[in-house]
């Protein structure tokens, strides 16, 4: 009797995360950073945690996340 593996499948997305902060000498200024992640809420929560720990970003603002969607993995186990 041979035993089947069932193949599971991860999918890891790409998210463009547009954001706003504001610099030790009070300015304004806008980037984006691409997160690789499994959904919206886990690359929104990632972005924060990372955002807290820059030193010279204050007030930092999400603007708009957009999922890449020619940047999927797929990474079968």
């Amino acid at each position: 009797m041979d035993i089947k593996r069932i193949k599971n499948k991860i999918i890891i997305n790409s998210y463009r995360i547009t954001f706003e902060y504001e610099t030790r000498k009070g300015y304004r200024r806008e980037q984006q950073r691409i997160i690789c992640d499994l959904n919206k809420e886990n690359a929104r929560s990632n972005f924060k945690e990372w955002a807290r720990d820059i030193r010279t970003m204050f007030n930092v603002k999400i603007l708009s996340i957009v999922e890449l969607t020619e940047d999927k993995k797929i990474i079968e186990i």
